[in-house]
């Protein structure tokens, strides 16, 4: 068998991973991809949890922007404001019922962080919803109602029939959205009092699987089948981490290398 030559192991070290999945745990560096080994990940939040290990997509790759379900054209492109560190410079929802925001991403993803800074008032109620053709109702792992400020996360299992917008489809057509591009929409069909705004979002998938329902001080171990080559991310994704329940005493080990 012929010897396969590569970068050496590298781990991230046992660290601490206070948020729900906004922070990368190994960052990307310019110039080289990262490539997944696996990981251990340690609930302490002091009751059932679920826990994953996630690679959070590069900037580059999705879009993001609010829906104003008034207009004829639904959708207001707000990018930068969901990018950057803007305190409560992107919308959520508005105080009008159905509006709400969309993402769309070039690649398939199944977790949306949101850093919210001003939270709802009132009794509103959420739709989640994905395109395939039409806008259908998402199974959520977790569905928050931002009813206070912090990192909030939608998470959510991939559906298998989850296709990209394309030219005919009416969101490109009627309401402004990008071909080629995996959306998913978020309204508040029911409108808050008082509008829910976020200073940034970021956008992940979870890799290899996740674990429900990890008891408190479970350490959990996801190994990627293929220790040799390893699961190779795209150029700018950093490996990061999922944890429903967030707690200061929750931690992350992962096993890595890098390549380029």
């Amino acid at each position: 068998m012929a010897t396969v030559h590569r970068p050496p192991n590298q781990t991230s070290g046992t660290i601490a991973y206070p948020d729900k999945a906004k922070t990368s745990v190994v960052p990307y560096t310019s110039g080289k991809q990262l490539c997944y080994l696996g990981a251990s990940i340690n609930n302490r939040a002091a009751a059932n949890n679920t826990i994953g290990t996630t690679k959070i997509l590069h900037t580059s790759k999705w879009l993001a922007g609010q829906w104003d379900d008034s207009e004829t054209i639904s959708y207001i492109e707000d990018t930068v404001d969901a990018q950057d560190v803007g305190t409560g410079d992107f919308a959520v929802t508005t105080t009008t019922n159905n509006d709400g925001f969309v993402l769309q991403c070039l690649n398939k993803f199944n977790i949306i962080s949101l850093q919210i800074s001003q939270a709802s008032a009132g009794s509103p109620v959420y739709e989640i919803t994905y395109w395939n053709g039409a806008w259908t109702a998402l199974t959520c792992i977790e569905a928050p109602a931002f009813a206070s400020t912090g990192e909030k996360t939608i998470a959510f299992t991939i559906p298998t029939d989850w296709t990209p917008l394309i030219a005919t489809d009416a969101p490109v057509a009627t309401d402004g959205l990008t071909t080629g591009y995996y959306a998913i929409r978020v309204r508040a069909t029911t409108a808050p009092s008082t509008a829910v705004l976020a200073t940034q979002l970021w956008v992940a998938s979870f890799l290899v699987n996740f674990k429900e329902s990890a008891a408190d001080n479970d350490v959990v171990n996801f190994n990627y089948d293929d220790q040799i080559s390893g699961l190779e991310l795209e150029g700018g994704e950093s490996i990061g981490a999922y944890f429903y329940t967030s707690h200061a005493d929750n931690a992350v080990d992962v096993r890595y290398y890098e390549k380029g």
